[in-house]
C-alpha cells in the first residue's frame, strides 16, 4: 500500500516523463549498487580475516613447536629467544607461555598482554576476534603430551587498513557504475521520450485542427499500438467533420431551394419560428402590400396591427 502511494505521488509530480524514469532507473541502479557494494564489501572483509587468522594460528603453531622442549624443561632464555624470531613479523603484539598450572614462563610483551586480558579471551575459544586484534591459544605438546598453552595477539591494524583501501575502491567502482547507471537511464528515457513527445505534438496538431496529421508507428509495442489507435481516432473524427460538411452543404442547398420554391408560389405563404417570420414570398405584396424586409424577423400577429409595422 505504501508503495502504491508513493508511485501514484511520484506519477503526479510535474517533471517530465523523460525525467522521471532517469530517477527511477538511478535510484533502482543506486539500490542494487548498494547491495552488490555490501555483499562484496562483507565478502572481502570475511576473507580478510579468515586469512589473517589462519596466519595467526600457524604462527603460533610454529612458535609452540619451537619451544615445546625449552619448556619442558623450563629454560625461559630459550624461550625468550624464539619469541624474538616470531615477534620478527610485525603483527605480533604479544607472546605469552604458561605451564599446565598457569604460571607464566615466558613471554613478549607481558604488560601490553595483561592490559588486552589475554587469559581472559581465551578462555572458551582458542581464537577470538576482537576490533584490532585476534586473541590465539595454542597449546604447546612434548612427547605426545601437553606442558604448557601459549598465547598470541595478532594485530588487525594492517587487515583494517586493506580493507578500508578495499572499501574505497568498491566505494569508487560503486560510484563510478551509478553514474553510467544514470546516464542509461538519460538514454532510455530519451528512448521513450522521444516517440511519446512526437504523439503529443500530433494530438496537438489535431486539437488545432489540422485533421491531416497523422502519428508514425514504427514499432509493434504499447505507443506504436497507441499511435495507430491515435490514427484511427485521427480519420474517425476526419471522416466525421467531412460527413458533418457534406451534410450541411446539403442543409444549405435544400434550404435555398425551398425559399426558392416558396418564393415561386403564387399563394401568400408566411414561415415563422418561435413566433418570428424567417420567410415569406413574394405574394406578401400582392396581398397585404408590404415588402419581404419589412415583415422579416417581426412577430407574425403583428401582422393583424398593419400600423406597427411601418
Amino acid at each position: 500500500m505504501k508503495f502504491n502511494r508513493l508511485a501514484e505521488k511520484f506519477s503526479n509530480v510535474n517533471i517530465s516523463i523523460k525525467a522521471k524514469l532517469s530517477v527511477m532507473i538511478t535510484i533502482l541502479f543506486f539500490l542494487i549498487t548498494t547491495v552488490m557494494f555490501n555483499i562484496m564489501f562483507s565478502h572481502a572483509r570475511l576473507r580478510a580475516f579468515e586469512t589473517t587468522k589462519d596466519n595467526a594460528e600457524d604462527l603460533a603453531r610454529m612458535t609452540a613447536f619451537g619451544i615445546r622442549a625449552a619448556l619442558d624443561f623450563r629454560l625461559e632464555e630459550e624461550i625468550l629467544s624464539v619469541f624474538q624470531l616470531s615477534a620478527q613479523n610485525e603483527e605480533v603484539i604479544y607472546l605469552v607461555v604458561e605451564d599446565l598450572s598457569g604460571e607464566v614462563i615466558a613471554a613478549h610483551n607481558l604488560d601490553t598482554a595483561k592490559l588486552l586480558q589475554y587469559s581472559q579471551m581465551n578462555a572458551n575459544n582458542p581464537a577470538v576476534k576482537g576490533d584490532s586484534v585476534i586473541f590465539i591459544k595454542s597449546p604447546v605438546n612434548f612427547d605426545n603430551k601437553q606442558i604448557g598453552q601459549l598465547y598470541l595477539g595478532y594485530s588487525l591494524v594492517a587487515t583494517n587498513l586493506q580493507l578500508d583501501e578495499v572499501r574505497l575502491g568498491v566505494l569508487a567502482t560503486s560510484l563510478i557504475f551509478i553514474f553510467l547507471g544514470f546516464l542509461g537511464s538519460l538514454a532510455i528515457g530519451r528512448v521513450i521520450a522521444i516517440p511519446i513527445n512526437k504523439l503529443v505534438t500530433s494530438f496537438e496538431r489535431v486539437s488545432e485542427g489540422d485533421l491531416k496529421e497523422r502519428a508514425e508507428v514504427k514499432s509493434t509495442d504499447e505507443l506504436g499500438k497507441l499511435s495507430e489507435s491515435f490514427n484511427a481516432m485521427v480519420e474517425s473524427l476526419e471522416f466525421a467533420v467531412s460527413e458533418l460538411g457534406t451534410s450541411n452543404t446539403l442543409i444549405r442547398e435544400s434550404e435555398q431551394l425551398y425559399k426558392e420554391l416558396v418564393a415561386k408560389l403564387p399563394d401568400f405563404v408566411i414561415l415563422h419560428r418561435d413566433q418570428k417570420i424567417f420567410l415569406v414570398n413574394d405574394a406578401i405584396k400582392d396581398v397585404m402590400g408590404y415588402d419581404n424586409e419589412e415583415v422579416l424577423g417581426k412577430i407574425f400577429l403583428i401582422l393583424s396591427h398593419p400600423n406597427l409595422i411601418r
